[in-house]
């Protein structure tokens, strides 16, 4: 990423930044509101979670391990706790306060430009990071990656997948192909899942918007075309009963989708069958860094 300073107004003032101090401190203020919320984690998090740690499992003991992107640390603990010597990096103060209690290292530091020595890890962790970054930044991330692992470390890595993109998967995989060996393959197939939740929360996001209207402007321009105007009718005041009609029906079954781990191994032998690999959702890795002999 490029360096060149820009010039911006601060109170009266004239001041240069970096473009990469710009990127670094958006990130930052995003992230940081993020976590000072309340955030439990969703049903298909959670599923990623058990998938990571059944991998976790198989690594030898007192392992180098670092989880960039830790967000709350649920995997930052289960390292920790078996047995593994952890660095919990992420760019928000309110994500790392959560392994407070542990003795793991935390590094508050933006990704990919990370300051940790060369060949410093065993192991790294970076799960549905990168599809957080600007994709000029993609690259750099998985080279930061190997820089830090020593020769043969491991990777376990993931990211969604756009269902609009036929490519997502094959160009992840090719960038992971770039510097690693992958090792284990493991996907998601959860299009229908995805399907149901959007339209559960129809109601919920049209009122929100008749509520809201910097919510309601801040959606608008997120859309085009028929979408938009659709979106700009019935976010209307004069669709507010019938909104709130549909939320009666439309809540339990949205908690049902979001808490029944039986209805999502179901929906997604459905999607997989289906629609097969157009259905896939998400893509697990493990992967080897590569020798360069």
């Amino acid at each position: 990423m490029s360096s060149r300073l820009k010039v911006i107004q601060v109170e009266g003032k004239t001041t240069s930044i970096s473009k990469k101090a710009t990127y670094e401190q958006i990130q930052k203020e995003y992230w940081e509101k993020f976590w000072a919320q309340s955030q439990e984690p969703t049903l298909l998090e959670n599923e990623r979670i058990e998938w990571v740690k059944t991998v976790l499992k198989k690594f030898p003991t007192k392992v180098r391990l670092a989880d960039l992107g830790c967000g709350r640390g649920a995997l930052s603990y289960f390292a920790w706790k078996s047995g593994h010597q952890v660095t919990a990096v992420d760019i928000a103060s309110n994500a790392l306060k959560c392994l407070d209690e542990i003795p793991v290292t935390k590094i508050q530091e933006c990704l990919p430009y990370l300051k940790l020595p060369d060949q410093t890890f065993d192991a790294i962790l970076c799960l549905d990071v990168i599809a957080e970054l600007q994709e000029n930044l993609h690259r750099l991330l998985i080279s930061e990656i190997s820089r830090l692992l020593m020769s043969k470390g491991l990777l376990v890595c993931s990211t969604p997948l756009d269902l609009g993109s036929w490519d997502a998967y094959s160009k992840f995989l090719q960038l992971l192909g770039t510097e690693f060996e992958i090792l284990e393959i493991h996907s998601s197939y959860h299009r229908l899942f995805l399907l149901f939740s959007r339209l559960f929360s129809t109601s919920s996001l049209f009122l929100k918007a008749i509520q809201n209207a910097d919510y309601r402007q801040e959606r608008l321009l997120e859309k085009k075309g028929l979408y938009r105007a659709l979106f700009a009718l019935m976010s209307k005041p004069i669709f507010k009963n019938f909104w709130r009609g549909m939320e009666v029906l439309f809540h339990p079954l949205r908690c049902y989708l979001h808490r029944s781990h039986r209805l999502l191994g179901f929906l997604e032998r459905i999607s997989e069958t289906l629609w097969g690999n157009q259905a896939r959702t998400h893509v697990f890795v493990l992967a080897c860094k590569k020798s360069l002999f």
